[in-house]
C-alpha cells in the first residue's frame, strides 16, 4: 500500500453505508438539513454530526461510490480510512465499520478536515463540479 494516498474509487470499489448504531441515533435528528449537537464528554465540548432526514441508504451508499478515499501517512490496511464525500454543499467523513466492506458517514466538523492538500484539491474539485464549491470553502478554509 502507498503511505498517505489519496484517489477517487474505481469500477471494483464498491463499499456498502452502515449505520454504527441500530437503532440509529447519535447522527439523526429530524431536521432536513446537516448540522452539528454540541455534547460535554470527559469534560470537553465536542460535536456530534447529525445527517439530514431526508438522506437515504441508496444516496449513502451512492456517495461512497463517488467519493475521495483518503489514508494518512503510514496506514498499511488495502482499504481507505476515510472516504470523503461532497453532498449538497457539505463535506462528510465515511469512516470504517467493516473493514474492507462497509463505513459510516456524517457531517464533517469544519476543524476535522485534515491539512492534507491533495485532498482539499479533490474536494474542491468535487465540489466545482456538483456546483457548490461555495459551500464546501468553509471546510477547504479551515
Amino acid at each position: 500500500m502507498v503511505q498517505g494516498w489519496l484517489m477517487s474509487p474505481g469500477p471494483t470499489m464498491a463499499y456498502r453505508y452502515q449505520a454504527d448504531e441500530n437503532p440509529k441515533r447519535k447522527h439523526h435528528w429530524s431536521h432536513p438539513e446537516p448540522g452539528f449537537d454540541q455534547r460535554l464528554r470527559n469534560g470537553r465540548q465536542e460535536q456530534i454530526g447529525k445527517c439530514p432526514n431526508t438522506l437515504d441508504l441508496t444516496t449513502a451508499e451512492t456517495l461512497l461510490s463517488t467519493g475521495v478515499y483518503w489514508s494518512p501517512e503510514g496506514w498499511e490496511e488495502t482499504h481507505p480510512k476515510r472516504i470523503y464525500v461532497v453532498y449538497n454543499g457539505w463535506v462528510y467523513r465515511a469512516v470504517v465499520t467493516n473493514p474492507g466492506v462497509s463505513y459510516h458517514a456524517f457531517p464533517e466538523a469544519f476543524d476535522g478536515l485534515p491539512k492534507s492538500r491533495p485532498l482539499r484539491e479533490a474536494l474542491a474539485s468535487r465540489a466545482a463540479g456538483l456546483g457548490c464549491l461555495e459551500g464546501v470553502q468553509r471546510w477547504l478554509k479551515s
